[in-house]
């Protein structure tokens, strides 16, 4: 059987950043009815480079997330980016790191588990017209962290669904 689908309206990818961010530890608030909850407060900044968007991120933020009881790890990012040109975009991502119980236990020591893969679904808020198209844009990524001497470092590559 033919994927229909598939044939007319294949789906590709378009770079549209690297980014380099960085988390301070988070505050453990404990179990809750839908899992152990996590706030990463206060980002520490970060950058993005690539074709079509360039900035930083603010100092600001953080990383509302939880460990469900199946190990894995949700994320409920919300970022401001500013641009190299000026213009300030909201940036809200969800997510999901798929862990298994060592590897939760690990991470509950501090230290990020190697080979762990993130992926994310930012999506965009601007006022600014350059960046308006970002607003209605789907965006994925994908990327991996490490343990810093103050939290953590994540990398990820965003790209565009076309």
């Amino acid at each position: 059987m033919k994927n229909i689908i598939k044939e007319q309206h294949p789906i590709h990818l378009a770079h549209l950043c690297e980014v380099d961010a960085y988390a301070h530890h988070p505050v453990f608030i404990g179990e809750g009815g839908q899992g152990l909850r996590l706030i990463f407060p206060g980002a520490e900044g970060g950058t993005l480079k690539g074709d079509l968007l360039n900035g930083s991120i603010r100092a600001i933020g953080g990383d509302w997330a939880r460990i469900r009881p199946d190990y894995a790890f949700e994320l409920d990012v919300r970022l401001i980016i500013d641009t190299d040109d000026g213009a300030v975009i909201y940036v809200n991502y969800s997510g999901i790191i798929d862990m298994n119980q060592q590897q939760v236990e690990q991470y509950m020591k501090g230290i990020v588990p190697e080979n762990l893969n993130i992926y994310v679904r930012p999506k965009f808020e601007t006022s600014h017209e350059k960046y308006q198209w970002l607003n209605k844009a789907c965006v994925v990524g994908k990327g991996i962290g490490q343990t810093t001497d103050t939290g953590f470092s994540i990398k990820y590559s965003w790209y565009i669904v076309e």
